[in-house]
């Protein structure tokens, strides 16, 4: 029974740490971004904070390559790694939905080409595809 009490205390002091760590890392690039200009630190912190929260409360919604894809390119800024999360998750709905409006060729090609940034899969097939069909008028 001790033994579990201890656990289950570690467990909820890594979980408080790591926590105010991430929060730690909001507020410092938040000063660091807006210096002493205080309320927009304070707005910062508040916008930064709530997308952290909405891409934790979704991380398991979302698929692994699209979370890799925009955690490397928004690392440490949690409003575009929402923000890219969202475009890239609607790119990809998009593109399973309309994939047979695409060439084979094109869709292949745009997919090799830019796989796993499914915002430019799509942009590419649909830019490819419009001036193929204007081609062929």
């Amino acid at each position: 029974m001790g033994k579990k009490i201890i656990f289950l205390f570690g467990i909820v002091i890594f979980l408080t740490m790591t926590s105010n760590a991430s929060g730690e890392s909001i507020r410092k690039k938040c000063k660091d971004e807006w210096g002493t200009d205080y309320r927009m630190v304070e707005y910062c912190i508040k916008k930064q904070s709530a997308a952290k929260g909405a891409v934790d409360r979704n991380r398991n919604n979302v698929p692994k390559e699209i979370m890799n894809f925009c955690e490397g390119e928004w690392k440490d800024d949690h409003r575009m790694l929402k923000y890219c999360i969202e475009k890239e998750v609607d790119a990809l709905v998009f593109l399973n939905k309309n994939k047979s409006n695409f060439d084979r060729e094109i869709f292949s090609t745009c997919l090799n080409e830019w796989h796993p940034d499914y915002k430019m899969v799509k942009y590419c097939a649909e830019k490819q595809q419009a001036a193929k069909d204007r081609l062929s008028r």
